[in-house]
């Protein structure tokens, strides 16, 4: 799994890929890397942060 941190002009400031083992569920994955993508981004310092995914399952995970 992977993430891309980007400011507000589209310019890459961080990115990461994360091994894991195992095949988990779809949602547990996008889970997962929701969770990885936070952890980089407060280890990166960035306070104003809008996470985006195109999976409709965590959304509906996260929001109900």
């Amino acid at each position: 799994m992977g993430a891309v941190i980007r400011d507000d002009l589209g310019q890459v400031m961080a990115s990461a890929t994360w091994n894991r083992k195992g095949a988990p569920e779809p949602l547990q994955a996008e889970v997962m890397a929701m969770l990885q993508t936070i952890i980089l981004a407060k280890e990166c310092c960035f306070s104003l942060v809008i996470f985006e995914t195109d999976s409709l399952d965590l959304i509906r995970f996260l929001f109900g």
